[in-house]
């Protein structure tokens, strides 16, 4: 089970990188309890991870941000892709879009 968590990050960070998002694990000192989260600076996308955080809080962090991004046109394996677009199903009702995007 762990090793398909593994594999699901690694497969998630690749993603990422396709879609020019850096990721950034460091310490996030918050009052808030968040693992992290995604934001634009200057124009490029950042997701900031704990980097105490465990692997499957990092794919649910993942999963939530990169299912904001248009993936239609970008190949994911299926499974993948499931995952993402039940995130973005559940993005959707909640009115989550991404930082500094146009409505």
């Amino acid at each position: 089970m762990k090793q398909n968590v593994t594999a699901l990050l690694e497969e998630l960070e690749a993603l990422a990188q396709k879609l020019h998002v850096v990721i950034v694990y460091e310490k996030i000192r918050s009052i808030h309890p968040r693992m992290g989260g995604l934001c634009r600076i200057k124009g490029e996308y950042r997701l900031y991870i704990e980097k105490k955080s465990s692997i499957s809080e990092r794919v649910a962090l993942l999963l939530e941000s990169l299912s904001l991004f248009d993936l239609e046109d970008i190949f994911i394996a299926p499974k993948t892709r499931e995952l993402l677009l039940a995130k973005q199903v559940e993005n959707q009702g909640r009115h989550r879009v991404l930082p500094g995007a146009t409505p």
